[in-house]
């Protein structure tokens, strides 16, 4: 029943596309052990499967390994189509950890799918600094801006009116006296004498 387990759990990488070497030859050696085995069982009562037994879970491991590998590298694939990052180092890691699926390195396929999800966040995380301090900068300038034009609107409303409409006079001297004193405050309607 082990060894049935390991055939299907090759069987289905092989329908999936990996690459089976490696637990071919593991199959191999676990059906000479299976036969040698046998032989030793049938010679005496010594009956100990403990050794294939643990050959066949290595090999359903492998392939759990590797369907995880794989299912790992397209959702890396999916999250780089989705980013708008500069993808170039996320898409070497990304070729990288194919190629060890393809060579039946799936741990160090799931190490390099892992930094290139670190890489993106990296970059994504830079890329949005940046957007803020951009965002910031245009901000205080726009308010500079604003500011200015409101001073500008002021001094074009304010200059006419105080030259051609109102001007304002401190009296200086006694001349006046008592209705006005000296260091008084006088706003003179320009408008009414012309």
């Amino acid at each position: 029943s082990a060894l049935l387990n390991a055939q299907r759990a090759i069987e289905e990488m092989q329908k999936a596309g990996f690459n089976t070497t490696r637990v071919n030859d593991i199959f191999e050696v676990l059906l000479q052990f299976y036969t040698g085995q046998t032989a030793l069982e049938s010679e005496s009562d010594q009956q100990s499967y403990t050794d294939i037994i643990k050959r066949t879970e290595e090999i359903t491991k492998i392939r759990n390994e590797a369907f995880d590998a794989k299912q790992r590298l397209r959702g890396l694939e999916l999250r780089l189509s989705q980013s708008e990052i500069d993808k170039t180092e996320p898409l070497n890691l990304y070729k990288a950890a194919e190629l060890d699926i393809q060579s039946e390195r799936y741990e160090e396929a799931k190490i390099k799918i892992q930094q290139a999800y670190q890489e993106i966040a990296d970059l994504e995380a830079a890329q949005s600094s940046s957007r803020v301090i951009l965002s910031a900068t245009k901000s205080l300038g726009q308010k500079l801006i604003e500011e200015w034009v409101k001073v500008i609107i002021a001094v074009i409303i304010v200059l006419p009116v105080r030259y051609f409409l109102f001007q304002p006079f401190i009296v200086s001297g006694e001349s006046m006296v008592p209705n006005l004193q000296s260091g008084n405050y006088l706003i003179i309607d320009e408008f009414s004498y012309r």
